[in-house]
């Protein structure tokens, strides 16, 4: 196996598509306590989050473009550059039991349950026989699922327990939910071209939108919600109501009128609003733990 092609198979982990993503890791951290845990399971902690977000993104990977048999045209380029395909099937099954044999061994017991836990809705949602992402709703869930997975590893990691844990928990999972159907609109065209029934595909463009439009709202009323309980502050009530309203003015410059060929840029544009999102809340809890 040369380097060249070594490169090319490792690109199928799409670091450049994940990596902000252990933001949310964090959040579970400092919301469980920083102070709680040694800088040495904090760091394995992130480890076993880079671990699994790199397996998930190459199980998805190669059970859409590059297992053989597969007639995209991102399919016949990989073949071409010559995927050494046994590498990553050695790494679909050794990513996650490293992982979990790390988190066994070093971590609370909860972090293993939740990387099992994700690593299997990775599986459902990408593997035969379920495939569940033929299935829009099934999809939607289940990746909601397994990327607020991260925020309980690092809340695991802490090993801190309470309220404002659970209703953050929630926050995140419902948050998910409406930023996976901005990828399904942002995929929309290629979805419908290689045959993937992804949500946009299958409900359309406009119910996507209504629909995102109601899940921003739940998610908001879940703020309200635990600001009442004292699970959030009046900073990150404001905080998610104006990120709400922003999310409001984005999606409605898609719905009136339609503008289907526009989706491309929609991804890109919630992507950088919830990393704005993400770092005031971050700044939020690191001023709390300090």
């Amino acid at each position: 196996m040369n380097v060249d092609r070594f490169i090319t198979t490792m690109a199928l982990l799409r670091l450049n598509e994940w990596w902000y993503l252990l933001g949310i890791y964090s959040l579970g951290i400092l919301l469980g306590g920083i102070d709680r845990a040694s800088v040495l399971r904090i760091s394995i902690g992130l480890a076993c989050s880079v671990l699994y977000l790199a397996h998930g993104y190459l199980v998805n990977e190669y059970m859409d473009e590059v297992k053989p048999g597969r007639a995209t045209q991102k399919a016949k380029i990989f073949r071409q550059e010559h995927v050494y395909i046994p590498l990553i099937r050695f790494l679909f099954f050794s990513l996650p039991l490293l992982n979990l044999g790390i988190a066994v061994i070093f971590l609370p017991p909860v972090v293993s349950v939740c990387l099992a836990s994700g690593t299997l809705c990775s599986w459902l949602y990408s593997c035969p026989p379920l495939r569940a992402r033929r299935f829009p709703r099934w999809s939607l869930v289940l990746n909601s699922i397994g990327f607020s997975m991260l925020f309980l590893i690092g809340w695991g990691v802490s090993g801190s327990f309470h309220e404002r844990g659970v209703w953050a928990f929630l926050y995140v999972l419902f948050l998910f939910l409406p930023i996976d159907l901005m990828h399904s609109l942002s995929d929309m065209e290629e979805d419908s071209l290689a045959q993937r029934p992804s949500f946009a595909v299958y409900f359309g463009a406009l119910k996507t939108v209504v629909l995102a439009e109601v899940l921003v709202v739940v998610v908001n009323a879940i703020a309200l919600i635990g600001f009442f309980r004292n699970a959030f502050s009046a900073y990150f009530l404001v905080l998610s109501v104006i990120c709400g309203a922003v999310w409001a003015y984005i999606l409605g410059r898609y719905r009136t009128p339609l503008k289907i060929d526009s989706f491309k840029t929609i991804k890109k544009r919630v992507r950088i609003l919830m990393m704005v999102f993400g770092l005031l809340w971050l700044l939020e809890l690191t001023q709390k733990g300090r």
